[in-house]
């Protein structure tokens, strides 16, 4: 598999990519100002989904899953090219716990090219913690586990009373 130069990578063939592109466009579309040095819409650079290797026919799913979800806006970029648009891509939109969604997303890109196994340990990454360390318990998190918010390894916030 060759690497490319994107902005948002997901699988066009999986479930993945369209919840993936949804998660990421969600977050494109909180952005302060996406289009923060065009005056307008037309100023960004377009390309056809083809040209950077993508299918319309899968994106228009996506949209059509958008769309039937309540999604507001979808915007994807290669290469800081925009293949794909949907609904008000210029409108800020107030977006609540985003941070797990995208950042699964962006694992995605690293499972799927076999840079991370989701279902390592910590005990077999040889992930401990600094005084008092990780209990065996811990130690037998998952990766998995850990994105998911269910590993059930704990830390107090810092500074936290």
């Amino acid at each position: 598999m060759h690497k490319k130069k994107i902005s948002i990578y997901c699988s066009l063939v999986s479930a993945a990519f369209i919840i993936g592109l949804l998660s990421i466009s969600i977050f494109i579309s909180c952005s302060k100002d996406i289009t923060s040095s065009a005056k307008d819409d037309n100023e960004l650079e377009y390309v056809t989904p083809e040209e950077v290797g993508y299918s319309s026919e899968k994106l228009d799913q996506a949209r059509q899953f958008a769309e039937q979800s309540g999604y507001a806006a979808i915007m994807a970029l290669y290469d800081g090219k925009v293949f794909f648009s949907w609904g008000e891509i210029t409108k800020n939109y107030r977006c609540h716990s985003i941070r797990k969604p995208f950042l699964g997303a962006l694992y995605g890109i690293h499972v799927e090219l076999g840079n991370i196994n989701l279902d390592a340990t910590l005990q077999g990454l040889n992930i401990d913690d600094i005084p008092p360390s990780l209990t065996h318990d811990e130690k037998q998190a998952k990766v998995r586990d850990l994105l998911k918010s269910r590993s059930g390894v704990y830390h107090e916030a810092a500074a936290e009373d």
